[in-house]
């Protein structure tokens, strides 16, 4: 419990699970949240991210090597990149495609470097 007077104090959230997702992923969350709810815990430490994407960037990197070109990451305001992956000898209409990968917190795994790879990937293909 926080007791410092000048923290935001929030009142308990109820958030059901989304209606809008597969079955299969409205079972996991309900089954998941009543495990949660029984052994009492409020809080669950996600594993460490590398145990998950450096198996994915090893598989994902060779994939990736056709690509020929550059890629840049540029700094944005509050700790965010953007990644740009620039094909070479690129003309005509592939030279006005853009591809985007944006993601909200959910996607926790690889971030901006597993972007960057699924971008050269696509144009290499």
């Amino acid at each position: 419990m926080i007791s410092d007077p000048t923290a935001l104090k929030r009142p308990e959230q109820v958030i059901p699970v989304p209606t809008n997702l597969s079955p299969q992923a409205q079972t996991y969350l309900t089954q998941r949240t009543a495990q949660l709810a029984t052994s009492g815990q409020t809080h669950v430490e996600p594993p460490a991210l590398s145990a998950f994407m450096e198996p994915m960037l090893d598989m994902m990197g060779p994939l990736a090597a056709g690509f020929q070109g550059s890629a840049t990451v540029i700094a944005l305001p509050n700790g965010a990149e953007l990644r740009r992956a620039n094909p070479e000898g690129t003309r005509g209409r592939l030279a006005e495609v853009a591809y985007f990968d944006i993601h909200g917190g959910g996607f926790v795994v690889g971030g901006g470097e597993m972007c960057a790879l699924t971008a050269k990937l696509k144009i290499a293909e």
